[in-house]
């Protein structure tokens, strides 16, 4: 498991639930997305790297900050999902993602929630 950093459970949707046209538009996704990617290379200009999934264990360090909720969440989750520090790491990236997409520059505990449960 330290090697995955999602695992996400996709149920099947009945027809009708496809045919909903109260969902988010891909166009609005795509645009999110976008940003995203732009705030990540603004922050990584200079340094060699093009994505969060690339960030050493210096980067995390520098661009990976936690509040002390976010930290207290992780501390517990790696003491009782007993996380290694790759695992750890793993999580960080994904929520540093998550902050992105949310366009925050610091990391909250929602994001670091998120990436815990979608670790499985």
């Amino acid at each position: 498991m330290d090697r995955i950093d999602l695992r996400v459970h996709v149920p099947r949707l009945a027809y009708e639930e496809l045919r909903d046209d109260g969902r988010e538009p891909s166009s609005v996704v795509r645009g999110r997305v976008a940003d995203a990617r732009d705030r990540m290379r603004a922050r990584l200009a200079g340094s060699g790297r093009r994505t969060n999934a690339e960030l050493t264990a210096a980067d995390i360090r520098v661009h990976c900050r936690l509040d002390p909720t976010a930290e207290t969440l992780l501390h517990d989750a790696m003491r009782s999902r007993q996380l290694s520090p790759r695992g750890v790491h793993r999580v960080l990236r994904v929520a540093r993602t998550l902050a992105d997409l949310a366009q925050r520059d610091a990391l909250a505990s929602d994001d670091v929630a998120f990436a815990l449960l979608a670790r499985g």
